[in-house]
């Protein structure tokens, strides 16, 4: 059964979700992250950007009372943050 909601959103992978994260956090900044490790020195509108490309184009609902800047310290505690479900309100449309 094909989903015709227009709110749906297509199925993303985790590998190309990070992508896009790595890819809007190098472009954002100017900077480029050599490995998920590395430790991001990210502004709060670059933290925003983050929380609504994962809302929007993962459909990944963060909750932000739970969130703090440590969780943006690099792309690995990034992906927690997102994939985890620790701080997930709710999620659609991203598989592992």
């Amino acid at each position: 059964m094909v989903d015709s909601r227009s709110d749906a959103l297509p199925t993303i992978d985790r590998r190309t979700a990070m992508a896009r994260v790595k890819a809007l956090i190098e472009d954002q900044n100017r900077i480029v992250i050599d490995a998920p490790e590395d430790s991001l020195e990210i502004d709060s509108f670059t933290i925003i950007l983050i929380i609504t490309y994962a809302e929007e184009s993962l459909g990944i609902r963060l909750d932000i009372d739970r969130l703090d800047f440590e969780n943006f310290e690099s792309l690995e505690r990034i992906e927690d943050a997102l994939f985890s479900g620790d701080y997930s309100v709710a999620e659609k449309g991203c598989n592992d």
